[in-house]
């Protein structure tokens, strides 16, 4: 079951609204800071697409964080994904 934020930002698609959650708990796990708390990406996008959460962390949201906070945060994202 997805959490209520990611539900009610996928506007009633489960599947889409667990693919979140998933992408949430990633960048949570490695920043603390969570997916909902950053500027807003192509999620549906890359969702419709097929992308996986973990290649939407490495391919969207790490360069994002580079741009708008520095290197040390994409940094932070990346380290331990592969482990």
């Amino acid at each position: 079951m997805a959490s209520a934020r990611a539900e009610e930002y996928a506007d009633g698609n489960k599947e889409f609204a667990k693919w979140l959650d998933q992408v949430n708990v990633i960048i949570t796990k490695q920043i603390e800071i969570g997916l909902f708390d950053l500027e807003d990406m192509l999620t549906r996008d890359a969702f419709d697409d097929e992308v996986e959460p973990i290649e939407f962390v490495r391919e969207t949201v790490a360069p994002m964080l580079e741009t708008e906070y520095g290197p040390d945060f994409s940094d932070l994202l990346l380290e331990g994904l592969d482990e």
